[in-house]
């Protein structure tokens, strides 16, 4: 039996569960009248209408699609509301240790979405709508655990903040991000450098050079407070930080979950959508650069100032190109995740919030204008002859060229 059988015994026996503690929930919190109870009978219906799909045959394209989107949206969102509220009754109502049931639901959580990943996904074949189901997953298994769980019933402090940050969603992101490239047979992960010829040292020294001068920038304007911090961080001097770990673990997240999302999910199924077109790099990387911005327009459900926000859209446009052009040159997933994680380490002690409080001025509209140059110019005189052939090499490579997907487990 190939891996894909495995995963789809698991995907079919998970979803079996799923749909019998969906049923019991929905009759428990309606006899209760829990709020949220129409809600989960709702996603019940729609999850029984989803496993009948299966059997289901019809020559009307319009309804293939929509089944198939009904299976992207519901099956996750019925997953993380049978994980939440299970997690929950068994912390309310069993008395077992806090921290053990804790750990053991972040780990399954890590892990839950493989399966459907594994399955799932590989009916989807057009580039636009992978991008749609990359998009879909990272909002359903970041955000909406939230909505399900309140932090309170997670434990001791550091387990809510790991819940809060979101940091055991951004690993279950990864994990979800590498299934879905391995059943489209796009790529891997970077994570062992693999330079071949024409790869230029010096090309590599000036990119970190110029994010090295961001963060110096950065680290001069956090001020000596946080150079502390900083610096207990990365000694593993973990237990005086306090509200730093949060910011730790939420930058952690970021880099972890938007680099899964962004840099090696978006730029590797761009690079396959427009495989045959001679400007497949620029696409890639800025289409991925364009969404990652965008993405950050949901920071204004949180309270943020739109003029604010709009900037900071502007700002991680600029990040996401020059993100992308490390990531292709390199093909080193990991190293984008290092970066991001310190560029945000800086941000959010240097201002004590995860979030933009301030309003645009001249003053800053200016700086945003001379960073998103500085940040974006690399796609510019990357894109000569011969740096160009190392991208393209990885972009081949990123996009299913010369790799191996298939694995057998032999008894």
């Amino acid at each position: 039996m190939s891996g894909t059988d495995y995963l789809k015994i698991w995907h079919y026996a998970q979803l079996a569960v799923t749909l019998f503690f969906m049923i019991l929930i929905s009759a428990w919190e309606a006899f209760h009248r829990v709020p949220i109870a129409n809600l989960v009978i709702a996603v019940s219906i729609l999850l029984v209408l989803n496993l009948l799909t299966h059997y289901a045959t019809t020559d009307y394209q319009w309804l293939i699609i929509l089944m198939r989107w009904l299976k992207i949206i519901i099956q996750p969102l019925a997953l993380v509301i049978v994980w939440a509220i299970v997690t929950r009754q068994i912390v309310v109502h069993t008395g077992l240790a806090v921290r053990g049931v804790m750990s053991l639901a972040y780990l399954y959580y890590v892990v839950m979405f493989i399966p459907y990943a594994g399955t799932v996904a590989k009916r989807v074949t057009n580039w636009y709508e992978r991008i749609g189901l990359v998009l879909v997953n990272f909002v359903e298994i970041v955000f909406l655990p939230h909505f399900f769980l309140n932090a309170e019933f997670t434990g001791p402090q550091i387990y809510q903040w790991i819940f809060k940050s979101g940091f055991f969603a951004a690993l279950a992101i990864f994990a979800t991000m590498v299934t879905l490239m391995r059943t489209w047979h796009l790529s891997w992960p970077g994570i062992a450098p693999k330079y071949q010829q024409g790869t230029r040292w010096w090309i590599i020294l000036i990119l970190l050079a110029m994010i090295g001068g961001y963060l110096v920038i950065l680290w001069i304007a956090a001020g000596p407070a946080t150079h502390q911090k900083v610096i207990a961080i990365f000694t593993f001097h973990w237990h005086d930080l306090g509200i730093t770990k949060l910011y730790t673990l939420t930058a952690m997240e970021a880099g972890v979950a938007e680099e899964s999302i962004f840099r090696f999910a978006l730029i590797g199924v761009l690079l396959a959508g427009f495989k045959q077109s001679k400007f497949r790099i620029p696409i890639a990387i800025g289409g991925s650069a364009i969404v990652f911005g965008s993405m950050h327009l949901v920071n204004l459900i949180h309270g943020q100032p739109l003029d604010g926000t709009l900037l900071q859209v502007v700002m991680a446009i600029s990040m996401g190109i020059f993100l992308g052009c490390i990531y292709l040159y390199t093909g080193q997933l990991w190293l984008t995740m290092f970066l991001h994680f310190c560029i945000d380490l800086l941000a959010f002690l240097g201002t004590n919030t995860t979030a933009v409080t301030q309003h645009a001025n001249g003053f800053a509209l200016i700086g945003v204008t001379i960073v998103f140059i500085y940040f974006a110019s690399p796609l510019l005189w990357l894109m000569t002859p011969v740096n160009r052939q190392v991208m393209n090499r990885h972009a081949d490579h990123l996009s299913g060229t010369n790799q191996h997907f298939d694995y057998k487990f032999n008894f």
